[in-house]
């Protein structure tokens, strides 16, 4: 009887421990979705970031932008863009 009672318990902790694994195979795989995620929309805000430095840098050196209407508004402009990318 008491054999009994044993394999039942094992039996028990065996479905309990398969179910931990499960779940924590679930887990695993949720995290590692998200750090994907993550990953991409860091390389997308990163390749942001440069181009909005560039196209500061760009218009910042212009030839033309004593003579440019609304150089100083478009400068800041384009500085904003570059801060919210930062």
């Amino acid at each position: 009887q008491i054999h009994d009672f044993i394999d039942s318990k094992r039996k028990e902790w065996l479905e309990q421990l398969k179910k931990i694994i499960e779940q924590a195979r679930d887990k695993q795989s949720t995290i590692r979705r998200t750090m994907t995620e993550f990953r991409d929309n860091y390389e997308k805000a990163q390749q942001k970031l440069e181009a909005a430095d560039a196209n500061w840098k760009k218009f910042q050196t212009r030839s033309d932008r004593l003579t440019l209407p609304n150089f100083d508004e478009r400068l800041r402009e384009l500085e904003d863009i570059r801060c919210e990318c930062e």
